[in-house]
């Protein structure tokens, strides 16, 4: 039987801007979720939905193709995440840099060893990659594009150059948009009426055009930025080994969420929210998240 819980904000959304890049601690939240449940939110006497999250409703078969495709490629991948990476710290840099110029940024240049200032900006690195499509240039090509007019839409790396793992993991991508069909059936309806203007940068005739797959991170306190506004994101874990913790919270309603593999949780990614630190209990572990959905600006090309 599917729980419904009917929560008040601790705090207007404006509030919690004081937590971006933050990490909270370990201990899960007030509202700790580890069975069948739609979470509502009371606010404004108005009632919408946050979350809702179900349990062991996708074969491990599948939770485990996202492993077969993506773990190599996350795991030496080391890119910039902006606010979920954290305030910039020097401990996760590399041991070249000799310090900061503005340690309390979540981006920054930094002053090398041998005195030199670095010509970019620098964040943590992080484990994580991109898959499907995306709205943005490559850096390298983003004055190119930018001089000629072009369109910043692209295909990822991955999409492109691993077809043979990106086409591996659809049927995975193809459940959870079964699934988003079946719990909202109102949304996937509306998205699907978008992605009918784009078909091109949807994945397989579903309703996304991009995924982003983390390999054991933990992420700080932010709201996803470039998600569709009235859409949700869908999350699935797949995992190996043994580890606990990898909790995400949503700290405005107090909510912390277990997603372990097989499950899905779909939720509103404008709300801030953040994941716990990931405590191995093995000496070989893994918890890839993939997120699944919609880039606003992909309407724009």
């Amino acid at each position: 039987m599917v729980k419904k819980l009917y929560l008040s904000p601790i705090c207007p959304h404006k509030d919690l801007k004081c937590l971006e890049g933050e990490f909270l601690p370990n201990k899960p939240l007030d509202n700790f979720v580890n069975y069948d449940c739609d979470i509502y939110a009371n606010e404004n006497g108005k009632r919408k939905l946050i979350a809702k999250f179900r349990q062991n409703i996708i074969n491990p078969d599948l939770a485990d193709l996202a492993i077969d495709s993506f773990k190599k490629e996350a795991k030496k991948s080391s890119g910039k995440r902006g606010i979920a990476s954290g305030q910039i710290d020097i401990k996760k840099l590399s041991k070249n840099v000799k310090k900061i110029v503005n340690p309390n940024s979540i981006t920054s240049k930094v002053i090398w060893k041998d005195g030199r200032m670095s010509k970019y900006y620098l964040a943590n690195p992080v484990n994580s990659i991109i898959a499907g499509y995306f709205d943005q240039p490559l850096l390298s090509k983003k004055s190119e594009i930018l001089k000629k007019g072009l369109s910043p839409c692209r295909t990822t790396y991955f999409t492109e150059k691993k077809q043979k793992e990106w086409h591996q993991v659809l049927p995975l991508v193809k459940r959870v948009n079964t699934i988003y069909r079946t719990l909202l059936p109102s949304k996937f309806s509306a998205q699907k009426k978008l992605c009918k203007k784009i078909p091109q940068y949807c994945i397989d005739n579903t309703i996304f055009t991009t995924l982003t797959i983390n390999y054991n991170w933990q992420t700080a306190c932010h709201v996803d930025k470039g998600d569709l506004t009235e859409g949700y994101s869908c999350i699935t874990v797949s995992e190996e080994g043994t580890w606990t913790g990898g909790y995400l919270s949503i700290p405005r309603f107090a909510l912390t969420f277990d997603i372990r593999h097989g499950d899905i949780l779909i939720f509103n990614p404008h709300e801030y929210h953040c994941n716990s630190k990931i405590i191995p209990k093995t000496k070989e572990y893994t918890r890839l998240s993939v997120v699944y959905y919609f880039r606003e600006g992909l309407l724009k090309c």
